[in-house]
């Protein structure tokens, strides 16, 4: 029994050594895969994604906007490259050529599948970013900021309109600085991945909130706004 004490410990020591070295190679491979992925998909349209949230959302936007996106244009020059995407973004595009070769007559559908693209892609683009960069926080906190904002466009255009969603976002500026703060990535991602009727409650408690922000600010808020709330109360 002692006699093959040592084999065994070398046999093991080999397999583990083989362990490693096989860790340490897809290590690279992958760092490799994600470096492609940020320069060939990503790397091209944040920015323009980004730009295009923040400017479709803006108050004022015809005064203080002076390069706007065309969301459709940048949809289709994604969409050349999605090879490069994760399930999250052929899944949403898949549903996107549907709303477009089955056209219910309501443009909102459409758009709405548009915006679940980006939001999707720039939950993508956190996770490769995190992979490949050791310290840009800064760009991180932005890219989660501006997610969470289209994740909330797109749950207002399914209780409202596409139009009245933008509207209501428009004003986004008036509520608490600290709002996007109170509501989790994670609990946006959670509403938008499942169908809307298994979280018809969680989705009225957030509505419920934004109607809040707006009826305990400050600012005047145009009567519209309030209106479209108690409308679909």
């Amino acid at each position: 029994m002692i006699t093959f004490l040592p084999l065994f410990s070398a046999f093991i020591g080999a397999v583990v050594a083989q362990l490693l070295a096989h860790a340490l190679t897809s290590c690279r491979e992958r760092k490799k895969n994600n470096k492609e992925i940020f320069q060939e998909f990503i790397s091209p349209f944040l920015n323009e994604i980004m730009l295009f949230i923040e400017t479709e959302t803006r108050f004022r936007k015809e005064h203080d906007v002076e390069k706007t996106i065309d969301g459709t244009s940048l949809l289709r020059e994604i969409f050349t490259k999605i090879k490069y995407g994760n399930s999250y973004l052929i899944n949403a595009k898949i549903k996107y050529d549907y709303s477009i070769s089955f056209f219910n007559g309501k443009q909102d559908t459409t758009n709405n599948h548009m915006l679940r693209v980006f939001f999707w892609f720039l939950d993508y683009s956190r996770s490769i970013l995190k992979s490949i960069i050791s310290s840009d926080e800064d760009l991180l906190i932005k890219i989660v900021k501006i997610q969470k904002k289209c994740g909330l466009w797109i749950i207002l255009s399914d209780a409202f309109t596409y139009e009245i969603a933008t509207e209501i976002m428009n004003w986004s500026w008036t509520w608490n600085k600290d709002f996007y703060e109170y509501i989790s990535i994670e609990d946006i991602q959670n509403l938008l991945e499942v169908e809307e009727h298994e979280n018809s409650y969680a989705i009225k408690k957030l509505i419920e909130s934004i109607y809040k922000e707006f009826t305990n600010s400050k600012n005047e808020i145009p009567k519209e706004i309030i209106t479209n709330f108690i409308e679909n109360e």
